[in-house]
């Protein structure tokens, strides 16, 4: 038992910089969580509003969670995510890596309660958001950005990372551009993934949601021409759910070399990704362009998979060999610490070690004295 107080104790020294504002994050998406339950929709029947719960909406009532149409799933989601958000920023405390992963979720959330009159209008007439649930979604973004910066402020971007993350987001614009149209299905086949996810093996899992999410997304999102009302989705999360590659990366890269378990898993985690971009596309086929879930599904799903499994083909051919021999002579700033070859090597640790090490000579020193004392 004092082993493990003494445990906890020095993982708190040691993240005590990001300690509050992942507690205050917890408790905000909490509270989201809990006023979602409430009121959350309102429409005026015969002169009169009447509000539905938010246990309804996404447990019952219209449009059950696992209907055909695929619409409940959503809503679902909105009362999921943040579940996950909270259980990944409570354990990214301990494993940071996970932290990116539970800022997008919690930022997903906040933003599908936005579309949730839309998406339940064709049912429900004249539905709209309480203060319940603009209040909900105002916590979900604010616990989304208290769990970014916690760990964004500690991210130090060398000369070489911003040169390389640079050139990567290049490429991956260039292969954009490299399009196989896909006939009568619409879409195209591109090589915009390829980059991207060589970037989220060189780096952890928040500088890929930077990079690829957000700066990547941005610049496509105008290049397209498509507006910004489609960056949230279609670019930002789509592209930015790479950062769960990245969160892989000490069992991907393991020992400074190829192995089966590394290439199973990061096979497994882009084809996650890949899905996470088929949504995401559809659903702003569904919300922007106003076509049916299966119509958007069958326009999504050929040209995003399929680039994603030429992609997924391609890293795994890099993954054998040429990506550890890039990663021997340029090295990213975190390599030693994710292969194994050392603990880490912050001025934190260090200074936890020196707790540790003086703890241990004062402990040798107390019981010398103890046993010149019984002599």
């Amino acid at each position: 038992m004092i082993i493990f107080i003494e445990n906890l104790k020095n993982e708190y020294k040691e993240h005590r910089d990001s300690f509050y504002e992942t507690l205050a994050a917890i408790v905000l998406t909490i509270v989201a969580l809990i006023l979602s339950c409430q009121s959350l929709l309102q429409r005026m029947e015969g002169g009169v509003k009447v509000f539905t719960p938010g246990t309804v909406v996404f447990f019952g009532g219209p449009g059950f969670p696992f209907s055909p149409d695929g619409e409940g799933i959503i809503r679902l989601f909105c009362f999921a995510l943040p579940i996950l958000g909270i259980l990944l920023s409570a354990i990214s405390y301990l494993y940071r890596p996970l932290k990116g992963m539970s800022s997008v979720f919690l930022l997903v959330s906040g933003i599908l309660i936005i579309v949730l009159p839309s998406l339940l209008e064709s049912k429900i007439n004249g539905v709209k958001l309480t203060t319940y649930g603009y209040s909900a979604m105002i916590l979900l973004f604010i616990s989304a950005v208290l769990i970014f910066m916690s760990e964004y402020k500690k991210e130090v971007y060398t000369v070489g990372e911003i040169a390389e993350n640079a050139l990567l987001i290049a490429l991956a614009i260039v292969g954009q551009f490299i399009k196989v149209p896909l006939g009568a299905t619409g879409g195209s086949f591109n090589l915009q993934i390829i980059p991207l996810l060589f970037l989220a093996l060189r780096n952890n899992s928040t500088k890929t949601f930077v990079g690829c999410g957000i700066i990547f997304g941005m610049i496509t999102c105008l290049l397209d021409g498509y507006g910004l009302q489609t960056y949230p989705f279609e670019y930002m999360i789509a592209f930015g759910s790479l950062c769960i590659v990245s969160a892989a990366r000490p069992v991907i890269l393991k020992d400074d070399k190829p192995s089966v378990l590394g290439g199973i898993i990061l096979g497994l985690l882009a084809a996650v990704s890949t899905t996470v971009r088929f949504f995401a596309a559809s659903i702003d086929s569904v919300f922007i362009y106003h076509v049916t879930w299966p119509e958007a599904f069958v326009y999504n799903a050929l040209y995003v998979y399929l680039s994603g499994i030429v992609a997924i083909v391609v890293i795994e051919i890099l993954y054998i060999k040429p990506l550890f021999i890039l990663n021997k002579k340029f090295p990213p700033a975190d390599y030693k610490l994710i292969i194994g070859e050392v603990e880490d090597d912050s001025p934190l640790h260090e200074e936890i070690v020196g707790d540790k090490i003086e703890r241990e000579v004062d402990d040798i020193f107390s019981q010398n004295y103890e046993n010149d004392d019984n002599k």
